[in-house]
């Protein structure tokens, strides 16, 4: 291998975070997948981001001196969360899995709605005035030092003018960095979409941003001039507003996190290239502005700069069993009490049949009306973690039904 590719190789496992949603998943499958991707400390990911329920087995899977951050979801995969269910996947994230990192999936689906556009200009400005104090709220329930990734769904998203306004309201709510897809639809990234997003990220980074209500109602110089009195007021009165024609009101330097489709080293080189065109050098070097989020890149990353074996690698990491290995499917069945992950669910609510639970110490976790902490040895390996370890002393766990997609 030549030496320009092993240091792009190098550059890019660095802003790579490591993707674990697979509905297969379980306790041997992430062992695995943590174990290679940590192999080599120079190389590992950035973050490693899953459900909640298996974020304290990736804690305790990590090496001590590991520098890799936990990072879960919220409102998953479709952004269609109340605000209290909301909450509770908050307060879980924070409080008892002490994430570093929440991706936070917004309400993409109203901006696809042809009322906001069809009827009146005025619908679209609270539609988004919305989405902006729904991510603000979220952003001051996770507090300062958590990273809020907000996802947009950008293939979702059929025109321009919507994608735009969707990616003012994550940058004016305080994302600190905004992700392009879930990569649980059919539409994932596109360098169309891309070019888009990325027009309005240089706006925000330069103060450049162009008017929404603009925008929404056209050349029609009486709304308009309606709509300037009504922001001239509002930021009399200091509440939040849309950006509007005195522009320059915030300049903010928000990270972009591509998912959704980045499977190969070839596409993330075509759209690291779109990225440092329009952004620069600097700014895809970083891990505090860029980052690509996938299942299969740092896997492949780190498969061809230490010679981890392929199939392997496909098992371990995609938990993607080969149908004619029975032993191996015999050893790694889920249904297998020794390898079931137990979760946290409501006791009233349904329970999908791939969703899992998680064993995580020495005795056994679970009954979460009791609010009691316990713990069991985990696959033989007789790992002693103690209550603190897990959860302070006056923390108390919200019971919350978490489905795997």
């Amino acid at each position: 291998m030549k030496e320009d590719q092993k240091e792009f190789l190098r550059k890019v496992a660095n802003v790579c975070e490591l993707t674990l949603y697979t509905s297969e998943m379980n306790n041997k499958l992430l062992k695995n997948a943590i174990r290679e991707a940590s192999s080599d400390q120079l190389l590992a990911p950035v973050s490693i981001s899953t459900y909640p329920q298996f974020i304290p087995f990736v804690k305790h899977s990590l090496p001590e001196n590991s520098s890799t951050a936990l990072s879960t979801v919220v409102a998953w995969p479709r952004g269609d969360g109340c605000s209290e269910a909301i909450d509770a996947e908050i307060y879980n994230a924070v409080e008892y899995y002490k994430v570093h990192e929440i991706e936070y999936v917004v309400d993409y689906r109203s901006f696809i709605y042809p009322i906001l556009y069809k009827y009146t200009h005025q619908l679209l400005l609270q539609q988004m005035e919305k989405v902006i104090n729904e991510i603000a709220r979220v952003k001051s329930l996770i507090g300062p030092n958590i990273l809020l990734k907000v996802v947009l769904e950008i293939g979702e998203i059929n025109e321009a003018s919507r994608l735009s306004s969707l990616v003012r309201c994550a940058i004016l709510g305080g994302a600190d960095f905004i992700v392009t897809c879930t990569g649980k639809v059919k539409k994932g990234l596109n360098s169309q979409d891309l070019k888009q997003l990325l027009i309005e990220i240089k706006s925000s980074i330069e103060g450049e941003s162009p008017c929404d209500k603009e925008i929404a109602a056209g050349d029609d110089e009486e709304i308009l001039e309606g709509l300037q009195a009504y922001y001239d007021e509002s930021f009399v009165k200091g509440t939040l507003i849309l950006p509007n024609r005195l522009r320059y009101l915030q300049k903010r330097k928000v990270g972009i996190k591509l998912q959704g489709g980045v499977s190969s080293l070839d596409i993330a080189r075509e759209f690291i290239k779109q990225v440092e065109d329009v952004l620069g050098s600097e700014y895809v070097s970083s891990p505090n502005t860029f980052r690509i989020g996938s299942s299969t890149l740092h896997p492949l990353i780190i498969q061809e700069l230490l010679g981890i074996d392929d199939e392997l690698r496909i098992i371990h990491t995609l938990g993607i069993k080969p149908t004619n290995t029975e032993q191996f499917n015999q050893e790694d069945n889920i249904s297998s009490p020794e390898n079931e992950v137990v979760g946290i669910s409501h006791p009233s609510a349904p329970v999908s049949s791939n969703q899992t639970r998680e064993k995580i110490g020495p005795q056994e976790v679970s009954d979460i009306n009791k609010d009691i902490i316990k713990v069991e040895a985990l696959n033989g390996d007789k790992t002693i973690i103690s209550d603190s370890d897990l959860v302070g002393n006056k923390s108390k766990v919200i019971s919350v039904e978490y489905l795997i997609n």
